[in-house]
C-alpha cells in the first residue's frame, strides 16, 4: 500500500465508507467532557490480565489515552498496575515517535510543555509560540525566501516501530465495549510482552495511516474513534482505530480472529483513509498523508520526519543593545 493509493476516494466517499459499513464509538476529550473513567469503582478486575485484588493492584492513575496526546480526562479503572507498567514500555516508543508533533503543536503531556533536543538543535514549544535554537548552518532549517516557505528537518529519538503499533492496539482495547472485546482478546497476550521480537506477531503487516491537518487550534482536544464493522457487511475490516489529537491523527485496523477469518488467505483489502477535520482556509493545503508500516522489531536511529510552513512576512530577530 502507497501513499498514492490512499488518495483514490473523495473525502465525502472515505466518509461514506465508513457511515455505510461500521457503527461508531466516539469520544471527544477537551474541558467539557469532564472527567471520564472505563470500569466499574466497585469492581476492580484488569480487563487485560483478568486479575482483581490481592493477586494485584489498582494504586495507579491509568490513563487510557496516553497523558502525553493531553489527555487529562479520561482514565481507567480496569487497568491494573503491573500491566500498565508493561504497557508504559510501548508508551515510551510511542512518545519517542510523536515528540516532534508535540513539540511543534505545544501539546501538553505529564511535565508541561515538550522539549525535543538533538545533536541538530533544540526545539521548545511555550505558550506564546515555539523556540527553535540550532547551530549555524545546520540542516534542521532551510528557508525559501522567493516560495516563502520554511521546512524544518526534524530527527526522532530512537524507537522500536512494533512499540508505537502495541501502543495504539492497547489504546484500542482499553476502549473497546465488554460485548465486543472477546472477539479481540487474542491480541492481549501481544501487547502484554513487553520485549519485540522477529516473527512474533498476530497478523502482518502493521500498517498505520498518519494524516497531518492543514491546521487546527491548540487546545482542540483529543478525538478517539472506534469503528466497528456492521453484522451484514464483511467486505472490509472487522475495527478501525481513529486517534486524533493537535492536528495529527493516527489510524489502524484491529482484525478480529473471527470476525475477519475469511481474509485468511486473500489477505485484508486496503485501508481507507478517514479524512482529518481541516480548515476551510486552503492557504494551509490539504492534509498530508502517509502510510506508515510499523511491523520492525528493530530500534530505529536517526529517523527524520519534515515539517513544511507558509510564511507571509519574515522579520529578522534583532538582539537588543546593551546599555
Amino acid at each position: 500500500m502507497t501513499d498514492e493509493e490512499a488518495y483514490t476516494l473523495t473525502p465525502e466517499q472515505e466518509h461514506d465508507y465508513f457511515e455505510q459499513r461500521y457503527s461508531v464509538a466516539y469520544v471527544l476529550l477537551d474541558e467539557r467532557s469532564g472527567k471520564l473513567q472505563i470500569g466499574d469503582p466497585a469492581l476492580r478486575v484488569c480487563r487485560y490480565c483478568k486479575k482483581s485484588a490481592p493477586d494485584t493492584t489498582f494504586k495507579k492513575e491509568a490513563h487510557t489515552i496516553p497523558i502525553m496526546t493531553g489527555n487529562r480526562w479520561l482514565t481507567s479503572l480496569d487497568e491494573c498496575d503491573r500491566c500498565n507498567a508493561i504497557f508504559s514500555v510501548h508508551e515510551d516508543h510511542f512518545g519517542k515517535y510523536v515528540l516532534p508533533f508535540r513539540a511543534l503543536n505545544g501539546v501538553r503531556g505529564r511535565n508541561g510543555l515538550p522539549v525535543l533536543a538533538t545533536a541538530a538543535g533544540r526545539i521548545e514549544a511555550t505558550d506564546t509560540g515555539i523556540n527553535i535554537a540550532h547551530s549555524p548552518g545546520s540542516p534542521i532549517i532551510v528557508s525559501d525566501d522567493e516560495n516563502k516557505k520554511l521546512t524544518l528537518t526534524v530527527t526522532r529519538h530512537a524507537h522500536v516501530p512494533q512499540g508505537v503499533h502495541k501502543c495504539l492496539v492497547k489504546m484500542a482495547l482499553a476502549l473497546m465495549p465488554p460485548e465486543v472485546l472477546p472477539k479481540y482478546e487474542y491480541l492481549v497476550p501481544w501487547i502484554l510482552d513487553p520485549e519485540y521480537r522477529a516473527g512474533q506477531r498476530p497478523y502482518s503487516p502493521l500498517l498505520m495511516l498518519e494524516q497531518l491537518a492543514n491546521a487546527r487550534p491548540r487546545g482542540a482536544g483529543i478525538r478517539v474513534l472506534l469503528f466497528i464493522r456492521n453484522p451484514e457487511i464483511n467486505d472490509c475490516p472487522s475495527c478501525y482505530f481513529v486517534l486524533l489529537f493537535s492536528n495529527i491523527q493516527f489510524q489502524i485496523i484491529l482484525p478480529s480472529a473471527i470476525e475477519d477469518a475469511h481474509f485468511a488467505n486473500g489477505g485484508y483489502p486496503p485501508m481507507v483513509w478517514f479524512p482529518v477535520p481541516n480548515t476551510p482556509d486552503q492557504r494551509f493545503g490539504p492534509s498530508i498523508r502517509r502510510v506508515r508500516d510499523l511491523t520492525s522489531h528493530e530500534v530505529i536511529r536517526d529517523n527524520t520526519v519534515e515539517f513544511v510552513f507558509t510564511y507571509g512576512e519574515k522579520v529578522p530577530n534583532v538582539a537588543p543593545s546593551l546599555p
